[in-house]
């Protein structure tokens, strides 16, 4: 760590100096960067998607919806799959599922919860997705027709 009060002034002002040019370089704003998943994040209709994918997705369920076909779309809905425990003096904060569309669909008469996937390959990788997926159709597939869109 370098001590600052015994530099030469003259090699203070050198390293502030360094550190402006350094600064200058660097973005302030983070580049794009893909997330493990290769998905590049989206805005549009002002909210944020995590993928390309699910904002074609959203756009496809906007045009449903002006057809008539759907009704109550939401975003980002969740879902609480088990609440808060207290054990031997520990607290488990409460898990939930947060799906990516939630609609009604007027031909099946049902509540949709969909969750916008890349692939089947890459969704067998995601050991908690696959974990919380099981969960949510246990607790709430009576209730809600679950869908994943590849």
């Amino acid at each position: 760590m370098t001590n600052w009060d015994s530099l030469p002034i003259s090699r203070e002002k050198q390293v502030s100096s360094d550190i402006s040019i350094a600064s200058k370089l660097i973005p302030n704003k983070p580049s794009k960067m893909r997330n493990k998943y290769g998905n590049t994040k989206v805005e549009a209709h002002g909210l944020k998607f995590d993928s390309k994918k699910e904002c074609n997705r959203y756009e496809e369920l906007l045009l449903l919806q002006k057809a008539g076909l759907i009704t109550e779309l939401e975003t980002q809905p969740k879902f609480e799959l088990l609440g808060t425990l207290r054990y031997n003096g520990a607290t488990f904060k409460k898990r939930s599922y947060i799906g990516d569309f939630r609609y009604f669909e007027k031909s099946t008469q049902k509540t949709v919860v969909e969750d916008v996937k890349s692939s089947k390959k890459l969704t067998a990788k995601m050991p908690l997705y696959t974990i919380k997926r099981h969960m949510f159709i246990e607790k709430y597939g009576h209730e809600v027709e679950f869908r994943e869109i590849f």
